[in-house]
């Protein structure tokens, strides 16, 4: 079974699973610093991108079962933002 989660009730940014990986977009354009990083189950964070545009694909493979947690940090209006996504494969 796939989950896909975000603690954030307007969905900014959210995860889709696609045949080529995890899509992460957002709602909106981001002008400022977007940073992206992912824990693979209980592992360490490992910085994926830094000063991304929406959306971005994360295509590395991993078996069913895994989760995938995705810590998505930026700017809006000189305000810092952090989220967290996950995704169970």
């Amino acid at each position: 079974m796939t989950d896909v989660s975000t603690d954030h009730p307007g969905n900014i940014p959210y995860v889709e699973l696609l045949e080529e990986g995890r899509k992460i977009s957002f709602r909106r354009d981001f002008f400022g610093e977007i940073r992206i990083q992912r824990k693979v189950n209980d592992g360490e964070w490992k910085v994926l991108a830094e000063r991304v545009r929406s959306p971005y694909v994360d295509a590395e493979d991993f078996p069913p079962g895994t989760r995938l947690s995705y810590a998505v940090g930026l700017e809006l209006d000189n305000e810092k933002h952090s989220y967290e996504l996950v995704a169970v494969l």
